[in-house]
């Protein structure tokens, strides 16, 4: 009778401890931080409003912030991640990682109408176990954000050996579609102080009009004008860019480029370079 009796308040307390744990909920998480080596600042908010789940960022402060969806297993995933942090630990007085960004990490909770705020400071002086757990949280949110803006970028991907010895040349038109946005690497395979490995990444442009887009990819020891490889390469892809500013790859206008530069080259041998 008694370990019944024991077995039916463990009962009741547990579905307590549900309810009390079910009142507490995720409202919102933003940051902003800097890093000034490479002089980039990142502000960050994402939030549930009733069962709408939407963000805003802003790279770099004279940037106009741009907005981003979310669903609601992706808030469920940093509510995962931030219900692990616990209060914020006291700023420690002597470096506790190597973290190169400096700011803030705010979380809110809503508990029965009243909200729970938590801010924690983003560096070197927080303690270790809460800088992973914050770096989880925005490396989540951040691969949000690269989703969102992978339907307006074109992305030629590329890779290569390590010590590098070739470049790419790229070029895109017409360019009055398009804002070239750089070389971003975002897989490298290198043990540090050891040569050799690999490295991978995209070349990118952000789309500014609808149309369609021919784009150049040359690899080479020699560095070729944006003149060069219209005139003595064959095209690598198309895209067309519809009214929303999304980005489709267009397997139809790829092979008509193909066949027009073909056509055009016909009977004409490539020069040699001298290198």
């Amino acid at each position: 009778m008694k370990t019944k009796l024991m077995m039916i308040t463990c009962t009741i307390l547990s579905c307590f401890g549900c309810t009390m744990a079910q009142k507490k909920e995720l409202t919102s998480v933003s940051f902003d931080y800097s890093v000034e080596r490479i002089d980039y600042r990142l502000a960050v908010t994402v939030e549930k409003t009733g069962d709408t789940f939407s963000g805003s960022f802003q790279e770099r402060p004279m940037q106009k912030p741009e907005t981003f969806t979310l669903t609601g297993d992706d808030f469920d995933a940093l509510t995962e991640i931030v219900a692990r942090m616990g209060k914020p630990a006291k700023k420690r007085d002597k470096p506790a990682s190597d973290e190169s960004r400096e700011g803030t990490f705010t979380v809110v909770f809503n508990r029965e109408g009243k909200d729970i705020v938590h801010q924690y400071e983003i560096g070197k002086f927080s303690t270790e176990g809460e800088t992973n757990l914050k770096n989880e949280a925005i490396d989540l949110i951040k691969r949000w954000i690269d989703r969102h803006k992978r339907k307006g970028e074109i992305r030629i991907g590329w890779t290569r050996a390590l010590p590098v010895h070739l470049s790419f040349s790229v070029h895109a038109e017409p360019a009055d579609l398009v804002e070239y946005l750089g070389e971003f690497v975002e897989q490298r395979n290198q043990r540090d102080g050891m040569s050799g490995g690999g490295e991978s990444g995209t070349h990118r442009w952000k789309v500014l009009k609808p149309g369609v887009v021919t784009v150049w990819s040359e690899e080479s020891h020699y560095h070729y004008t944006a003149e060069e490889l219209t005139k003595e390469f064959e095209p690598c892809c198309c895209f067309i860019i519809d009214e929303n500013l999304n980005v489709h790859y267009s397997e139809e206008e790829t092979k008509a480029a193909k066949k027009r530069f073909k056509s055009r080259s016909s009977g004409r041998e490539l020069p040699i370079l001298n290198y």
